[in-house]
């Protein structure tokens, strides 16, 4: 009882913190304070220890006072809402199936626009200067990156995060208190299905917002020192948006969609894994129940990607591609990707995605090492339950 009387996690709590520290209180409309109030349950739910709260608590609130930024930077500057977001590329797929690494190839294209940690992790501009804003920015997404290393030092095995790499737009829609956090770290399960049940529009409309956001202020900073990854096509990636596709294509209709693809035998432990790491610095971790809830999670994206892909009228919005072929002959399998996109693809182009693969480290933190076993898994169970989708692995 001590530990929730040190560190709330209400609504009222998160709210006061936010307007204090910012200065701010328009939250542009009521919606983002009734997601909170489902965090906030959520969170309570979760019987998280002191360290878990703590964590909890550091991260909405960073992610509050972005909201209240961003509302802030369109008030300022109204036509950030008109800038032009054109033909945008997602990269997605289960977790753990090669997106990263697609998206860390993609950004070897001068065409592309990569989003990078530190812009995702502060959208809005903190300082008046351009200069001094971006080192701003920088420097406290590389502050909060060092505590994350410190508490999940296991973490950068899997997936090492750097305040100058290229990073997911998860960012992005926590600022509508959408969160994934809540299913991947904080044992939110039941959330994890319960939010695909609510009119997620307003958030992707919003995921829209915020990279319009980032396309005005990078040419406010004339790109920087700290140089933005190209223009003028936006290359995102989350692994969640393949849960919600069909929203994703409402709000950006002309968006090409990469669908990336991995045996489940290796993807959904190797993501089991990485969950548990950072859910244990939460509290205590049931590992058979994160897995079936990975599992069944992973069942519930593929359909809602075949629904999804069924009920278009045109097919061309995706390409499936499986880490396999990626990794064979990379300038070949992205020649066929921006072929079937009808996407500018010269020669060089292959040689420079070849050369960004050949200079990917491998295992540079140590070994990512996980077991079926270690979530009550079974290899020959999961080869029936995934049976038809098997042929997009190869």
């Amino acid at each position: 009882m001590w530990a929730e009387r040190l560190i709330r996690l209400d609504e009222p709590s998160f709210r006061r913190w936010a307007e204090r520290s910012t200065g701010l209180s328009d939250w542009g409309d009521g919606r983002v304070l009734n997601h909170l109030r489902t965090v906030c349950g959520v969170l309570e739910r979760a019987n998280l220890s002191f360290q878990g709260r703590f964590m909890a608590r550091a991260y909405y609130r960073w992610h509050l006072e972005n909201r209240l930024r961003v509302v802030q930077q369109l008030e300022r500057v109204p036509e950030i809402r008109h800038v032009p977001i054109e033909r945008p590329i997602f990269i997605t797929g289960w977790y753990r199936t090669g997106t990263t690494l697609l998206h860390r190839l993609m950004a070897a294209d001068p065409s592309c626009r990569i989003p990078l940690t530190w812009e995702l992790s502060h959208p809005a501009p903190l300082h008046p200067d351009p200069r001094k804003d971006e080192e701003l920015r920088y420097a406290r997404t590389e502050r909060t990156f060092r505590w994350n290393d410190r508490l999940v030092p296991g973490q950068k095995r899997a997936h090492h995060i750097t305040p100058d790499g290229p990073e997911e737009c998860f960012f992005l829609l926590e600022n509508d208190m959408v969160s994934t956090t809540l299913f991947n770290t904080f044992g939110g399960y039941d959330y994890g299905f319960e939010v695909l049940a609510t009119d997620l529009e307003p958030t992707y409309q919003f995921l829209r917002t915020q990279m319009q956001l980032l396309t005005w202020d990078a040419e406010r900073r004339g790109h920087g020192a700290r140089r933005s990854r190209g223009r003028p096509r936006w290359v995102m990636k989350c692994p969640w948006h393949l849960w919600n596709l069909d929203v994703l294509l409402r709000v950006f209709p002309d968006a090409c969609v990469i669908v990336t693809h991995r045996d489940v035998v290796k993807s959904l432990p190797s993501n089991c894994s990485l969950s548990s790491m950072t859910s244990r610095m939460g509290g205590p971790v049931d590992q058979k129940a994160l897995g079936v809830f990975w599992r069944d999670y992973y069942r519930l994206g593929m359909d809602r990607y075949f629904a999804c892909r069924a009920a278009s009228n045109n097919p061309s919005p995706f390409f499936d591609l499986s880490l396999k072929s990626l990794t064979a002959d990379v300038g070949a399998a992205l020649e066929k990707a921006y072929d079937h996109f009808g996407l500018p693809f010269e020669p060089s182009l292959a040689d420079a995605f070849r050369s960004t693969l050949s200079a990917q480290p491998r295992d540079p933190h140590g070994k990512h090492e996980y077991g079926l076993a270690d979530f009550g898994l079974d290899e020959t169970d999961l080869r029936r339950r995934f049976e038809d989708v098997a042929p997009l692995w190869h």
